[in-house]
């Protein structure tokens, strides 16, 4: 999958089935997961001020505000498209 410019293909990687401080969360009150691993870029986009280069590359793993409803499950994995400026930072 090619996505458009500004948006990013990504694996979601694996969610969290507790809190930091030991509580089991349950399917109702789960969150999407907000870390992810970018499979395909869309490139650069353009607005009134010029080009906004992408924040991110392909083999990078980003942390994401919370997104609901738009991952989908295939074959087991879960993928996620992701907006450039949903990003909020990237682990090198």
């Amino acid at each position: 999958m090619k996505p458009l410019a500004g948006k990013y293909f990504a694996e979601v990687l694996s969610r969290e089935e507790k809190t930091e401080s030991g509580l089991i969360l349950s399917r109702e009150v789960k969150e999407v997961p907000h870390k992810a691993l970018i499979l395909a870029c869309g490139g650069d986009k353009m607005d009134n001020k010029g080009i906004i280069k992408q924040c991110a590359k392909v083999g990078d793993t980003v942390h994401f505000q919370r997104i609901w409803n738009r991952s989908k499950k295939v074959e087991g994995k879960e993928y996620i498209v992701v907006l450039d400026e949903e990003i909020v930072g990237i682990e090198r």
